[in-house]
């Protein structure tokens, strides 16, 4: 989604749901965006290197995060359907 959005003539091949999809991607993803750009803008004048890892590992474990707190509250309610056996 990324690459379809940096390059809107390339991925033409998406056609009329590139959009939605777009909305869909970024809509998910805005959480951690707003945390990986405000550590992006607290890191200004350190090397690019520290401020992609740290913004990189940042958005990781909040996914990490997320996926844990899913695991765990489909624990507590057995009422939930398991998607792997």
């Amino acid at each position: 989604m990324l690459w379809a959005t940096s390059f809107p003539g390339a991925s033409g091949w998406l056609g009329f749901v590139r959009d939605p999809l777009s909305i869909a991607f970024f809509g998910v993803n805005l959480p951690q965006a707003i945390v990986g750009n405000g550590l992006l803008g607290v890191l200004i004048g350190f090397p690019a290197a520290l401020q992609g890892s740290v913004a990189s590992a940042a958005v990781w474990l909040l996914w990490y995060a997320v996926i844990r707190v899913w695991q765990w509250r489909r624990e507590l309610s057995r009422d939930v359907p398991r998607i792997v056996p």
